[in-house]
């Protein structure tokens, strides 16, 4: 089965726990997850490490 590639439009200079919590509505055991299994990249294709701001404009969750 394939891995589904969502893309989230970010706020700059929040956290990323935060943003997956407040505005994608994630919970925060799988937001840990993901985090910790590096299913979160940025626009370029960098990982996103815990408790990292957003800098990028667009995120995209494996």
């Amino acid at each position: 089965m394939p891995y589904i590639k969502k893309e989230f439009i970010t706020v700059k200079n929040k956290k990323i726990e935060d943003f997956l919590k407040d505005d994608v509505l994630y919970d925060t055991t799988l937001t840990l997850e993901l985090l910790k299994k590096g299913k979160i990249t940025d626009e370029t294709g960098r990982r996103i490490q815990q408790n990292a701001k957003l800098k990028s404009k667009f995120i995209y969750i494996t």
